[in-house]
């Protein structure tokens, strides 16, 4: 989808299979970013110095004016679902009062916004921290402060759950 829209915007200046590629490199480019520094790159950012760095000047600037509806279609999956169980944890949350907040590294908030709302889960939620937002990224600790925070609470009174070592770091951090 975002590939289609890049070729929609640049016209002939790169093919479908550049494009992806370039895609693929700027992706390793912003994790190696992210790994080296602790930040999240802004949507503009994003595309003009890891996406299209190297292209001609007149396919960066139309796709910088886009930044921010290419990185949603770059980070939105459609086929995104709820797994098992997670319906019946944020209903004991919500029965219990426990606060719970999202915390995630992510292109786009904005679409994982969207798939909460899709799913009919965005009210389980007190709060969402996105890395793009917040301008940092697991496993540095401000996200879990900024978490705890807007939920009123201590770093060391919540719990955290997740599934990559940058996660445990940086609740471990906090």
């Amino acid at each position: 989808q975002v590939v289609k829209r890049v070729k929609g915007l640049i016209g002939s200046l790169l093919s479908e299979e550049e494009i992806a590629s370039e895609l693929a490199r700027a992706q390793q480019l912003r994790l190696e970013f992210r790994a080296s520094t602790g930040q999240e790159l802004g949507h503009e950012k994003l595309w003009r110095e890891f996406v299209a760095d190297l292209w001609p000047q007149d396919a960066r600037e139309k796709v910088v004016a886009h930044a921010t509806e290419l990185t949603y279609a770059w980070a939105n999956r459609p086929s995104w679902t709820m797994i098992d169980g997670v319906a019946e944890l944020l209903e004991f949350t919500l029965g219990t009062g426990m606060p719970v907040a999202v915390v995630s590294n992510t292109r786009c908030g904005q679409a994982h916004r969207d798939c909460l709302e899709r799913l009919g889960l965005t009210g389980a939620f007190a709060h969402q921290i996105y890395s793009d937002e917040l301008g940092v990224c697991k496993p540095n600790p401000e996200m879990i402060q900024a978490a705890a925070q807007a939920l009123w609470e201590a770093p060391a009174a919540c719990w955290m759950v997740g599934d990559k070592e940058s996660d445990i770091a940086a609740a471990q951090a906090a």
